[in-house]
C-alpha cells in the first residue's frame, strides 16, 4: 500500500508541460490514440508533440519515435490563428523537406533535400479558381519544365500541359472529362503518342486507346460486369483476352495471333488473394510456378517448372536474405545466396557436395 502511494505521489508532483502531448501508434499511418507521458516507454512507436509561442505565432514539433529513437521530424510554424505557414520534415536527424505556404495556407514554395542539400525546388502560382502553373527547378536553379493548370467552375481540374523551356512545343499534357467530381474520360498526351482513357460512373475502367500520328496502335476494352476484358495491340497483331473472378482477381488470359490462341496463362488463388500457382502454356512447352506460404501469410518459398523438370527453387530465409536453387536435369548444380537483392555466394553442386565456391567481393 505504502509502495502504491509512493508511485502515485511521483506521479502527480513531476512536472510535465502542458504543451507537450503523447500519442502511440504500431507504425506510419496508424490512427493514433493519445497516451500519458509516463506511458512512453510501453509503446514501439511514440509521437511526442510539443507546442509553444513563438514569433508572433507558434511552433510545433511532432518527434515520431521508435524504439526510443527519432525517425521522422516535423517543425510546422504558424500564425496566431494556427494556420501553418512553414514546416519542415527530418529524416533521422537530416532535412528532407521544406515548404512555405501563404497567409491562406496554400503551398507557394517546396523543396526536396539529400544529405540536408537542396536537390529540387517547385513554385506554385495560384488564381482565383485554385492552382494555375508550377514551376521545376534541378538543384541548380534552371528551370526544367513548368506545369500549367486549367481549373473548372468548381475547382475541380480539367487539363494540364507540361512545357520544357528549351523545347516551345508541348511535351506533355492530360485533359480531363468530369462531370459532378467523376472522371469519366483522360486524355494524356506527350511528343509521340495520345493516350485515352474511359472510365464509368463507379471509376472503373471502360476501355484504353494508344494512338500515334492518328493510327490505333493498341485498344483494350472491359466488359461493364468486370469479368472480361479484351486487349488488341496492332503493331504485333495480337489480343489478349482475360477472364477475371468474382473478386476481380485474373484467372486467364489469351494471346492470340492472326486469330490463333499462342499462349493461354491460367492463375490459381487461395482464399486471401494470394498467388498459389501460374501455368503458362505456350512456345516453350507448359511452364509452372508454385507459391507457398508461411503462417504470417509472407512468400516463403516458390518453384519453376518446365515441361515436367524442376527448374529453379527460391526460399525466403528471412526479410532480406534469400537462397536459389538451380537444377540440371533433375539434379541440383547450383546454389545462389542473396542479401537485400545482392548476390553474396554461389555454389556448385555435383552429386550433392559442393565443388567449387565462389564469395562476391571476395575470391574463390
Amino acid at each position: 500500500m505504502k509502495r502504491a502511494i509512493l508511485l502515485l505521489y511521483i506521479l502527480l508532483t513531476v512536472l510535465v508541460p502542458a504543451e507537450e502531448r503523447f500519442f502511440r501508434s504500431n507504425q506510419i499511418g496508424m490512427a493514433l490514440q493519445e497516451i500519458a507521458w509516463y506511458q512512453r516507454d510501453e509503446h514501439l512507436y511514440i509521437l511526442e508533440v510539443k507546442k509553444e509561442e513563438a514569433n508572433e505565432g507558434f511552433k510545433e514539433i511532432r518527434r515520431l519515435i521508435h524504439s526510443g529513437e527519432e525517425v521522422k521530424r516535423w517543425e510546422l510554424l504558424s500564425n496566431v490563428r494556427g494556420r501553418v505557414r512553414e514546416e519542415r520534415i527530418y529524416e533521422k536527424e537530416r532535412l528532407s523537406d521544406f515548404r512555405l505556404m501563404d497567409e491562406l495556407g496554400m503551398v507557394i514554395l517546396e523543396e526536396k533535400y539529400d544529405h540536408d542539400k537542396a536537390k529540387s525546388r517547385v513554385l506554385f502560382y495560384y488564381s482565383s479558381a485554385g492552382l494555375s502553373r508550377a514551376e521545376y527547378f534541378d538543384k541548380e536553379g534552371n528551370l526544367l519544365y513548368e506545369d500549367r493548370y486549367r481549373l473548372g467552375t468548381l475547382g475541380e481540374l480539367l487539363e494540364v500541359k507540361r512545357v520544357e523551356p528549351e523545347i516551345p512545343a508541348v511535351s506533355f499534357s492530360l485533359t480531363l472529362v468530369q462531370a459532378q467530381g467523376v472522371i469519366y474520360e483522360e486524355r494524356l498526351k506527350d511528343r509521340e503518342r495520345s493516350y485515352i482513357s474511359r472510365y464509368n460512373s463507379d471509376g472503373k475502367l471502360l476501355s484504353y486507346q494508344v494512338w500515334k500520328d492518328d493510327e490505333l496502335e493498341k485498344s483494350l476494352s472491359v466488359i461493364e460486369d468486370g469479368h472480361y476484358s479484351e486487349e488488341t495491340d496492332y503493331l504485333s497483331n495480337r489480343k489478349y483476352l482475360r477472364h477475371y473472378d468474382d473478386r476481380g482477381r485474373l484467372v486467364l488470359e489469351e494471346a492470340e495471333y492472326s486469330g490463333e490462341i499462342i499462349e493461354r496463362v491460367e492463375l490459381f488463388w487461395d482464399e486471401k488473394d494470394r498467388m498459389l500457382r501460374k501455368i503458362r502454356r505456350g512456345n516453350m512447352g507448359i511452364e509452372e510456378w508454385n507459391y507457398r506460404y508461411n503462417s504470417s501469410g509472407k512468400l516463403q518459398s516458390e518453384d519453376y517448372w518446365i515441361r515436367g523438370s524442376l527448374v529453379r527453387s527460391v526460399e525466403y530465409l528471412d526479410e532480406e536474405q534469400r537462397l536459389e536453387e538451380l537444377f540440371r536435369d533433375d539434379e541440383l548444380f547450383m546454389k545462389i545466396y542473396y542479401t537485400s537483392g545482392i548476390k553474396e555466394k554461389e555454389q556448385v553442386i555435383r552429386e550433392g557436395k559442393v565443388i567449387r565456391e565462389r564469395l562476391y567481393g571476395g575470391g574463390e
